[in-house]
Protein backbone atom coordinates (compact mmCIF):
# COMPACT_ATOMS: atom_id res chain seq x y z
CA UNK A 1 0.00 0.00 0.00
CA UNK A 2 1.25 3.18 -0.54
CA UNK A 3 0.64 6.62 1.04
CA UNK A 4 0.63 10.73 -0.01
CA UNK A 5 1.81 13.65 1.36
CA UNK A 6 1.68 16.38 -0.49
CA UNK A 7 1.61 20.69 0.19
CA UNK A 8 -2.15 20.62 -1.12
CA UNK A 9 -3.11 16.67 -1.05
CA UNK A 10 -3.57 14.05 1.60
CA UNK A 11 -4.57 11.32 3.16
CA UNK A 12 -4.52 7.90 1.95
CA UNK A 13 -5.26 6.51 -1.82
CA UNK A 14 -7.69 3.14 -1.33
CA UNK A 15 -4.92 1.02 -1.65
CA UNK A 16 -2.61 3.15 -3.93
CA UNK A 17 0.30 3.36 -3.61
CA UNK A 18 0.20 7.21 -3.13
CA UNK A 19 -2.37 6.99 -0.87
CA UNK A 20 -0.44 5.00 1.55
CA UNK A 21 -1.54 1.96 -1.01
CA UNK A 22 -0.84 0.52 1.38
CA UNK A 23 -3.64 -1.12 0.05
CA UNK A 24 -3.62 -1.94 1.23
CA UNK A 25 -3.41 -5.09 8.51
CA UNK A 26 -2.82 -8.40 8.57
CA UNK A 27 -4.11 -10.93 11.54
CA UNK A 28 -3.53 -14.72 11.58
CA UNK A 29 -7.40 -16.23 12.05
CA UNK A 30 -7.52 -17.67 15.45
CA UNK A 31 -9.27 -21.16 15.54
CA UNK A 32 -12.29 -21.82 17.13
CA UNK A 33 -11.99 -25.04 18.59
CA UNK A 34 -11.49 -25.52 21.74
CA UNK A 35 -11.30 -28.40 25.22
CA UNK A 36 -13.25 -31.40 24.87
CA UNK A 37 -16.17 -32.19 26.49
CA UNK A 38 -14.49 -35.55 27.99
CA UNK A 39 -11.86 -33.40 29.49
CA UNK A 40 -14.37 -31.54 31.15
CA UNK A 41 -16.06 -34.64 32.55
CA UNK A 42 -12.97 -35.98 33.77
CA UNK A 43 -12.27 -32.81 35.89
CA UNK A 44 -16.03 -32.62 37.23
CA UNK A 45 -15.48 -36.52 38.11
CA UNK A 46 -12.32 -35.29 40.20
CA UNK A 47 -13.55 -32.48 41.87
CA UNK A 48 -16.55 -34.63 42.73
CA UNK A 49 -14.84 -36.83 44.19
CA UNK A 50 -13.16 -34.35 46.85
CA UNK A 51 -16.00 -32.18 47.35
CA UNK A 52 -17.28 -34.73 50.38
CA UNK A 53 -14.34 -33.70 53.10
CA UNK A 54 -15.31 -31.04 55.83
CA UNK A 55 -14.56 -27.63 55.70
CA UNK A 56 -13.68 -26.50 59.44
CA UNK A 57 -12.90 -23.23 58.82
CA UNK A 58 -16.04 -22.62 56.83
CA UNK A 59 -14.16 -20.86 53.94
CA UNK A 60 -16.55 -19.38 51.50
CA UNK A 61 -16.65 -21.69 48.27
CA UNK A 62 -14.80 -20.03 45.18
CA UNK A 63 -15.73 -18.49 42.32
CA UNK A 64 -14.87 -19.44 38.81
CA UNK A 65 -12.70 -16.94 37.27
CA UNK A 66 -12.56 -16.80 33.60
CA UNK A 67 -9.14 -17.03 32.31
CA UNK A 68 -7.43 -13.94 30.54
CA UNK A 69 -7.02 -13.78 26.99
CA UNK A 70 -4.29 -15.89 25.90
CA UNK A 71 -3.69 -17.80 29.42
CA UNK A 72 -4.90 -20.63 30.61
CA UNK A 73 -6.66 -20.77 34.50
CA UNK A 74 -3.98 -22.20 36.68
CA UNK A 75 -5.80 -25.42 37.53
CA UNK A 76 -5.41 -24.47 41.77
CA UNK A 77 -7.75 -21.36 40.47
CA UNK A 78 -10.38 -23.39 38.63
CA UNK A 79 -13.59 -23.52 39.96
CA UNK A 80 -14.75 -25.53 43.15
CA UNK A 81 -17.77 -27.13 43.97
CA UNK A 82 -19.07 -26.33 47.38
CA UNK A 83 -16.35 -27.82 50.31
CA UNK A 84 -19.35 -28.58 52.69
CA UNK A 85 -20.43 -32.38 52.55
CA UNK A 86 -23.19 -33.26 51.06
CA UNK A 87 -25.09 -34.31 54.19
CA UNK A 88 -25.18 -31.61 55.03
CA UNK A 89 -25.91 -29.53 52.08
CA UNK A 90 -28.94 -31.13 51.57
CA UNK A 91 -29.95 -31.27 48.19
CA UNK A 92 -28.36 -28.02 47.18
CA UNK A 93 -24.68 -29.74 46.47
CA UNK A 94 -25.83 -31.43 43.59
CA UNK A 95 -27.33 -28.12 42.18
CA UNK A 96 -23.81 -26.34 43.04
CA UNK A 97 -22.17 -29.58 41.02
CA UNK A 98 -24.62 -29.01 38.32
CA UNK A 99 -23.67 -24.81 37.80
CA UNK A 100 -19.59 -25.99 38.52
CA UNK A 101 -19.84 -28.54 35.33
CA UNK A 102 -21.53 -25.79 33.17
CA UNK A 103 -19.45 -23.54 34.02
CA UNK A 104 -16.35 -25.06 33.33
CA UNK A 105 -17.84 -25.70 29.30
CA UNK A 106 -18.22 -22.25 29.26
CA UNK A 107 -14.83 -21.06 30.20
CA UNK A 108 -13.32 -23.67 28.26
CA UNK A 109 -14.98 -23.02 24.88
CA UNK A 110 -14.29 -19.12 25.24
CA UNK A 111 -11.02 -20.18 25.53
CA UNK A 112 -10.61 -22.37 22.56
CA UNK A 113 -12.02 -19.87 20.50
CA UNK A 114 -8.39 -17.94 21.47
CA UNK A 115 -6.16 -20.65 22.18
CA UNK A 116 -7.20 -23.34 19.41
CA UNK A 117 -7.52 -26.97 19.69
CA UNK A 118 -4.00 -28.14 19.83
CA UNK A 119 -4.06 -29.43 23.67
CA UNK A 120 -6.90 -30.89 22.87
CA UNK A 121 -6.75 -32.79 19.39
CA UNK A 122 -3.08 -33.85 20.43
CA UNK A 123 -2.76 -37.34 21.90
CA UNK A 124 -5.31 -39.89 23.09
CA UNK A 125 -8.19 -38.75 25.11
CA UNK A 126 -8.50 -40.64 28.42
CA UNK A 127 -12.06 -41.74 29.95
CA UNK A 128 -13.47 -39.94 32.66
CA UNK A 129 -13.29 -41.54 35.92
CA UNK A 130 -9.73 -44.09 34.78
CA UNK A 131 -7.87 -42.36 36.63
CA UNK A 132 -7.04 -40.36 39.66
CA UNK A 133 -3.71 -38.98 38.24
CA UNK A 134 -4.11 -35.36 37.47
CA UNK A 135 -3.52 -34.85 33.24
CA UNK A 136 -0.59 -33.07 32.63
CA UNK A 137 -0.46 -29.04 32.50
CA UNK A 138 -1.18 -27.56 28.92
CA UNK A 139 2.44 -26.43 27.64
CA UNK A 140 2.89 -22.90 28.00
CA UNK A 141 2.02 -21.13 24.87
CA UNK A 142 4.92 -19.63 23.13
CA UNK A 143 4.43 -16.72 20.83
CA UNK A 144 4.89 -17.13 17.28
CA UNK A 145 8.13 -15.23 16.21
CA UNK A 146 7.44 -11.47 14.82
CA UNK A 147 9.09 -9.64 12.20
CA UNK A 148 12.85 -8.36 12.16
CA UNK A 149 14.98 -6.64 10.59
CA UNK A 150 17.00 -9.31 8.86
CA UNK A 151 13.60 -10.40 7.60
CA UNK A 152 13.28 -7.08 5.94
CA UNK A 153 16.23 -6.89 4.36
CA UNK A 154 16.61 -10.48 2.70
CA UNK A 155 12.99 -9.49 1.56
CA UNK A 156 14.97 -6.17 -0.24
CA UNK A 157 17.63 -8.80 -1.70
CA UNK A 158 14.76 -10.86 -3.01
CA UNK A 159 13.27 -8.14 -4.99
CA UNK A 160 16.78 -6.79 -6.14
CA UNK A 161 17.23 -10.25 -7.42
CA UNK A 162 14.12 -11.10 -9.48
CA UNK A 163 13.49 -7.34 -10.79
CA UNK A 164 17.27 -5.87 -10.26
CA UNK A 165 17.69 -5.41 -13.82
CA UNK A 166 15.47 -2.47 -14.29
CA UNK A 167 15.70 -0.79 -11.14
CA UNK A 168 18.25 1.81 -11.65
CA UNK A 169 21.15 2.46 -9.39
CA UNK A 170 20.03 5.91 -7.92
CA UNK A 171 16.51 4.75 -7.26
CA UNK A 172 15.42 6.73 -4.14
CA UNK A 173 14.37 3.40 -2.40
CA UNK A 174 18.32 1.67 -2.10
CA UNK A 175 18.61 4.48 0.69
CA UNK A 176 15.07 4.30 2.19
CA UNK A 177 15.54 2.95 5.76
CA UNK A 178 12.15 0.54 6.49
CA UNK A 179 10.65 1.48 9.99
CA UNK A 180 9.28 -1.27 12.44
CA UNK A 181 5.73 0.52 13.95
CA UNK A 182 2.29 -0.04 14.99
CA UNK A 183 0.36 0.53 12.23
CA UNK A 184 -3.43 0.69 12.02
CA UNK A 185 -5.48 -2.26 12.04
CA UNK A 186 -6.06 -3.40 7.99
CA UNK A 187 -2.56 -1.70 7.45
CA UNK A 188 -0.05 -4.45 7.30
CA UNK A 189 2.66 -1.65 6.05
CA UNK A 190 3.27 1.09 3.87
CA UNK A 191 5.11 2.99 1.89
CA UNK A 192 5.18 6.77 1.71
CA UNK A 193 5.19 9.20 -1.42
CA UNK A 194 5.51 12.90 -1.82
CA UNK A 195 3.64 14.42 -4.19
CA UNK A 196 1.98 17.52 -5.35
CA UNK A 197 -0.68 16.93 -8.05
CA UNK A 198 -0.38 20.48 -9.43
CA UNK A 199 3.37 20.13 -10.74
CA UNK A 200 4.87 17.46 -13.24
CA UNK A 201 7.71 14.88 -12.56
CA UNK A 202 7.58 15.64 -8.36
CA UNK A 203 6.90 11.98 -7.49
CA UNK A 204 9.17 10.82 -4.82
CA UNK A 205 9.01 7.78 -2.04
CA UNK A 206 10.04 9.22 0.92
CA UNK A 207 9.40 6.31 3.70
CA UNK A 208 8.24 2.48 4.53
CA UNK A 209 6.79 1.64 7.70
CA UNK A 210 6.07 -2.30 8.38
CA UNK A 211 3.53 -3.34 10.65
CA UNK A 212 6.06 -4.48 14.33
CA UNK A 213 3.16 -7.24 15.28
CA UNK A 214 3.91 -8.98 11.64
CA UNK A 215 3.99 -12.73 11.66
CA UNK A 216 7.08 -13.86 10.79
CA UNK A 217 5.98 -16.23 8.11
CA UNK A 218 3.59 -13.08 6.86
CA UNK A 219 6.14 -11.06 7.05
CA UNK A 220 8.40 -11.52 3.84
CA UNK A 221 5.20 -11.57 1.54
CA UNK A 222 4.10 -8.40 2.78
CA UNK A 223 7.87 -6.72 2.70
CA UNK A 224 8.34 -7.63 -0.98
CA UNK A 225 5.22 -6.17 -1.51
CA UNK A 226 5.93 -2.97 -0.09
CA UNK A 227 9.52 -2.97 -1.94
CA UNK A 228 7.87 -3.30 -5.17
CA UNK A 229 6.06 -0.48 -4.29
CA UNK A 230 9.03 1.20 -3.20
CA UNK A 231 11.17 0.79 -6.32
CA UNK A 232 8.15 1.77 -8.56
CA UNK A 233 9.90 4.54 -11.10
CA UNK A 234 8.91 7.64 -9.93
CA UNK A 235 7.63 8.64 -13.67
CA UNK A 236 5.12 5.40 -13.14
CA UNK A 237 3.89 6.29 -9.87
CA UNK A 238 2.76 9.73 -11.07
CA UNK A 239 1.05 8.14 -13.74
CA UNK A 240 -0.81 5.33 -11.48
CA UNK A 241 -0.86 8.86 -8.97
CA UNK A 242 -3.03 10.67 -11.88
CA UNK A 243 -5.07 7.86 -12.81
CA UNK A 244 -6.58 7.92 -9.36
CA UNK A 245 -7.78 4.44 -9.32
CA UNK A 246 -6.01 2.06 -6.57
CA UNK A 247 -6.77 -1.59 -8.49
CA UNK A 248 -3.84 -0.37 -10.82
CA UNK A 249 -1.37 0.57 -8.50
CA UNK A 250 -2.21 -2.55 -6.46
CA UNK A 251 -2.58 -4.99 -8.97
CA UNK A 252 0.56 -4.44 -10.50
CA UNK A 253 2.28 -4.96 -6.75
CA UNK A 254 0.14 -8.07 -6.11
CA UNK A 255 0.91 -9.45 -9.08
CA UNK A 256 4.82 -9.24 -8.80
CA UNK A 257 4.87 -10.21 -5.72
CA UNK A 258 2.81 -13.41 -6.68
CA UNK A 259 6.00 -14.43 -8.85
CA UNK A 260 7.80 -15.01 -5.66
CA UNK A 261 8.18 -18.85 -4.39
CA UNK A 262 4.50 -19.38 -2.36
CA UNK A 263 3.42 -15.79 -3.55
CA UNK A 264 0.00 -16.91 -4.27
CA UNK A 265 0.02 -18.51 -0.75
CA UNK A 266 -2.68 -16.07 0.93
CA UNK A 267 -5.13 -15.94 -2.17
CA UNK A 268 -8.46 -16.03 -1.17
CA UNK A 269 -7.90 -15.56 2.39
CA UNK A 270 -8.44 -12.39 5.16
CA UNK A 271 -4.75 -11.97 4.67
CA UNK A 272 -5.30 -11.37 0.69
CA UNK A 273 -4.43 -7.27 -0.57
CA UNK A 274 -8.45 -6.31 -0.66
CA UNK A 275 -7.50 -4.05 -3.05
CA UNK A 276 -5.89 -6.04 -5.79
CA UNK A 277 -8.59 -8.69 -5.20
CA UNK A 278 -11.87 -7.18 -5.01
CA UNK A 279 -13.88 -7.48 -8.02
CA UNK A 280 -14.39 -3.70 -10.59
CA UNK A 281 -16.97 -3.08 -12.82
CA UNK A 282 -15.86 -5.53 -15.28
CA UNK A 283 -15.80 -8.04 -12.76
CA UNK A 284 -12.76 -8.91 -12.90
CA UNK A 285 -9.87 -7.79 -10.22
CA UNK A 286 -7.20 -5.91 -10.23
CA UNK A 287 -4.34 -8.42 -10.32
CA UNK A 288 -5.97 -10.25 -12.91
CA UNK A 289 -5.86 -7.29 -15.00
CA UNK A 290 -2.45 -6.99 -14.17
CA UNK A 291 -1.46 -10.19 -15.28
CA UNK A 292 -3.60 -9.33 -18.60
CA UNK A 293 -1.71 -6.03 -19.13
CA UNK A 294 1.51 -8.20 -18.90
CA UNK A 295 0.32 -10.54 -22.05
CA UNK A 296 -0.87 -7.50 -23.93
CA UNK A 297 2.69 -5.76 -23.60
CA UNK A 298 5.07 -8.04 -22.91
CA UNK A 299 7.22 -9.26 -19.83
CA UNK A 300 10.19 -6.75 -20.44
CA UNK A 301 7.92 -3.94 -21.38
CA UNK A 302 5.74 -3.79 -18.29
CA UNK A 303 9.07 -4.13 -15.95
CA UNK A 304 10.87 -1.42 -17.88
CA UNK A 305 7.56 0.98 -17.30
CA UNK A 306 7.49 -0.04 -13.74
CA UNK A 307 10.67 -0.45 -12.33
CA UNK A 308 12.91 1.42 -14.77
CA UNK A 309 10.63 4.34 -15.55
CA UNK A 310 11.31 4.37 -19.72
CA UNK A 311 9.36 6.45 -21.31
CA UNK A 312 8.28 4.80 -24.46
CA UNK A 313 7.64 1.54 -22.48
CA UNK A 314 5.27 3.85 -20.23
CA UNK A 315 3.66 5.13 -23.38
CA UNK A 316 2.76 1.60 -24.39
CA UNK A 317 1.76 0.51 -20.51
CA UNK A 318 -0.72 3.79 -20.09
CA UNK A 319 -2.76 2.67 -23.59
CA UNK A 320 -2.86 -0.66 -22.45
CA UNK A 321 -4.00 -0.55 -19.05
CA UNK A 322 -6.98 2.40 -20.44
CA UNK A 323 -8.00 -0.41 -23.07
CA UNK A 324 -7.99 -2.94 -19.64
CA UNK A 325 -9.57 -1.03 -16.86
CA UNK A 326 -13.41 0.06 -16.18
CA UNK A 327 -13.27 3.71 -17.71
CA UNK A 328 -13.61 6.50 -15.20
CA UNK A 329 -12.73 10.53 -15.03
CA UNK A 330 -9.29 10.61 -13.34
CA UNK A 331 -8.07 13.14 -10.52
CA UNK A 332 -5.70 14.23 -13.61
CA UNK A 333 -8.76 15.31 -16.06
CA UNK A 334 -10.31 17.09 -12.93
CA UNK A 335 -6.75 19.16 -12.42
CA UNK A 336 -7.06 20.10 -16.40
CA UNK A 337 -10.10 22.60 -15.80
CA UNK A 338 -7.91 25.01 -14.34
CA UNK A 339 -6.29 25.74 -17.46
CA UNK A 340 -9.71 27.28 -18.78
CA UNK A 341 -11.58 30.20 -17.77
CA UNK A 342 -14.97 31.65 -17.88
CA UNK A 343 -17.75 29.42 -19.79
CA UNK A 344 -14.79 27.06 -21.04
CA UNK A 345 -13.94 26.06 -17.46
CA UNK A 346 -17.28 25.47 -16.22
CA UNK A 347 -18.44 23.63 -19.36
CA UNK A 348 -15.30 21.16 -19.11
CA UNK A 349 -16.07 21.05 -15.12
CA UNK A 350 -19.60 19.99 -15.93
CA UNK A 351 -18.87 17.58 -18.34
CA UNK A 352 -16.62 15.95 -16.16
CA UNK A 353 -19.43 15.42 -13.70
CA UNK A 354 -21.26 14.27 -16.02
CA UNK A 355 -18.42 11.98 -17.20
CA UNK A 356 -17.87 10.52 -13.70
CA UNK A 357 -21.47 10.48 -13.47
CA UNK A 358 -21.88 8.27 -16.19
CA UNK A 359 -19.16 5.72 -16.14
CA UNK A 360 -19.54 5.87 -12.22
CA UNK A 361 -23.25 6.28 -11.40
CA UNK A 362 -21.79 8.80 -8.86
CA UNK A 363 -20.90 12.06 -7.80
CA UNK A 364 -16.84 13.00 -8.24
CA UNK A 365 -15.31 12.24 -4.69
CA UNK A 366 -14.81 16.20 -2.67
CA UNK A 367 -10.95 15.17 -1.81
CA UNK A 368 -10.84 16.29 -6.05
CA UNK A 369 -11.17 19.81 -4.56
CA UNK A 370 -7.55 19.59 -2.39
CA UNK A 371 -5.66 19.45 -6.04
CA UNK A 372 -8.52 22.02 -7.82
CA UNK A 373 -10.91 23.82 -5.43
CA UNK A 374 -14.41 23.11 -6.64
CA UNK A 375 -15.90 26.71 -6.19
CA UNK A 376 -12.71 27.87 -8.78
CA UNK A 377 -14.74 25.69 -11.58
CA UNK A 378 -17.92 25.53 -10.52
CA UNK A 379 -20.72 27.94 -8.83
CA UNK A 380 -20.75 25.74 -5.99
CA UNK A 381 -18.86 24.71 -3.43
CA UNK A 382 -18.78 21.24 -3.03
CA UNK A 383 -19.44 17.97 -5.44
CA UNK A 384 -22.69 16.79 -2.73
CA UNK A 385 -24.34 20.39 -3.00
CA UNK A 386 -25.66 19.27 -7.17
CA UNK A 387 -29.19 18.53 -6.67
CA UNK A 388 -30.58 14.75 -8.15
CA UNK A 389 -32.25 16.74 -10.89
CA UNK A 390 -29.23 18.65 -12.07
CA UNK A 391 -27.19 15.38 -11.27
CA UNK A 392 -29.36 13.64 -13.97
CA UNK A 393 -29.34 16.77 -16.24
CA UNK A 394 -25.18 16.34 -16.44
CA UNK A 395 -25.54 12.97 -17.16
CA UNK A 396 -28.17 13.25 -20.05
CA UNK A 397 -26.05 15.83 -21.52
CA UNK A 398 -22.77 13.95 -21.26
CA UNK A 399 -24.30 11.21 -22.98
CA UNK A 400 -25.30 13.41 -25.97
CA UNK A 401 -21.79 15.04 -25.92
CA UNK A 402 -20.31 11.11 -25.84
CA UNK A 403 -22.33 10.22 -28.84
CA UNK A 404 -21.80 13.29 -30.91
CA UNK A 405 -18.12 13.32 -30.62
CA UNK A 406 -17.69 9.62 -30.72
CA UNK A 407 -16.97 7.35 -27.25
CA UNK A 408 -13.37 7.15 -28.01
CA UNK A 409 -13.00 11.16 -28.13
CA UNK A 410 -14.90 12.01 -25.12
CA UNK A 411 -13.42 9.19 -22.98
CA UNK A 412 -9.84 9.83 -23.80
CA UNK A 413 -10.18 13.24 -22.92
CA UNK A 414 -11.71 12.17 -18.97
CA UNK A 415 -10.48 8.49 -18.00
CA UNK A 416 -7.16 7.87 -20.45
CA UNK A 417 -3.83 6.71 -18.58
CA UNK A 418 -1.79 8.72 -20.25
CA UNK A 419 -1.21 12.18 -19.30
CA UNK A 420 0.24 13.69 -22.79
CA UNK A 421 -2.49 11.86 -24.88
CA UNK A 422 -5.37 12.94 -22.09
CA UNK A 423 -4.19 16.63 -22.66
CA UNK A 424 -4.03 16.60 -26.05
CA UNK A 425 -8.26 14.95 -26.13
CA UNK A 426 -9.18 17.48 -23.50
CA UNK A 427 -8.41 20.49 -25.81
CA UNK A 428 -9.81 18.98 -28.82
CA UNK A 429 -13.07 18.36 -26.39
CA UNK A 430 -12.72 22.05 -25.00
CA UNK A 431 -13.82 23.39 -28.40
CA UNK A 432 -15.79 20.62 -29.44
CA UNK A 433 -17.39 22.08 -25.82
CA UNK A 434 -18.09 25.85 -26.74
CA UNK A 435 -21.19 24.98 -29.16
CA UNK A 436 -22.48 21.35 -28.04
CA UNK A 437 -22.65 22.10 -23.89
CA UNK A 438 -25.23 23.74 -22.17
CA UNK A 439 -24.65 25.02 -18.41
CA UNK A 440 -26.79 23.14 -15.71
CA UNK A 441 -25.21 24.44 -12.59
CA UNK A 442 -25.84 28.00 -11.91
Amino acid sequence: MTKVTSANRAGDLPVERSGRETKKTSSQPSSSSGPTRDANLQSLNRRSATSGGPNPEGARRRRARLPQTGDAAPADERAQPDQAAPAAAGGNWMRHLWKAYVGALAVGAGYGVYQGSRQASSGSESTPGTSANRPPAAAPKVPSPRIDLPTVYQARENVLQRFGTHIPADSDCHSIEPQLDQLPFGMPGVTDLQYVPGLLGNAKVVGMHLDKTLPQELATHITQHEYIHCYNSPAFQELLLRSGTPSISEGLAQHFTEKFPDGTRFRDTMLDNGFAAARLANGKSGVELAAELELTVGKDTLERAYFGGEPEAIAKVADAIYGLWPKAPTPNAWLHTSRWRGAGQQAMAESFVGATLLHTGSLPKEELGQSYPIRFALPVGSFAEISAEQAAALRAQASKVRKALGPNAFDRAFCATNPAKQQKAMNKLADELQSLWRPVLG
